[in-house]
């Protein structure tokens, strides 16, 4: 019989508000409810890094504010070569079409 590892429990609720709060108050970008799972897909590397298990882990350091640090790498996570994460604004994918709209 293998054991399996369990999966890291969803983050709460207002872990979920403080972060999207956090990316919106720094880089302008909104995060819909419905979206809010990529914020766990795009932080994990932080995590392992900081050697925590959940998001809420996180959130509690941001919050103490003893590593001025953290929100940075947090707001920068997503960021990381080869992470496409986030939704991108429409106004650079239209922008790499030559300023079209849809393609016919």
């Amino acid at each position: 019989m293998t054991s399996r590892a369990a999966p890291a429990p969803a983050a709460s609720q207002a872990t979920i508000n403080v972060l999207t709060a956090l990316l919106e108050a720094r880089t302008g970008q909104q995060i819909a409810a419905y979206r809010s799972w990529r914020l766990d897909t795009a932080l994990k590397p932080l995590l392992r890094a900081r050697k925590l298990d959940t998001l809420d882990q996180l959130v509690t350091q941001l919050l103490q504010g003893s590593d001025r640090s953290i929100g940075d790498s947090i707001v920068d996570a997503p960021r990381q070569p080869g992470d496409v994460v986030l939704p991108r604004r429409a106004g650079i994918r239209d922008a790499r079409r030559g300023g079209r709209g849809r393609r016919a």
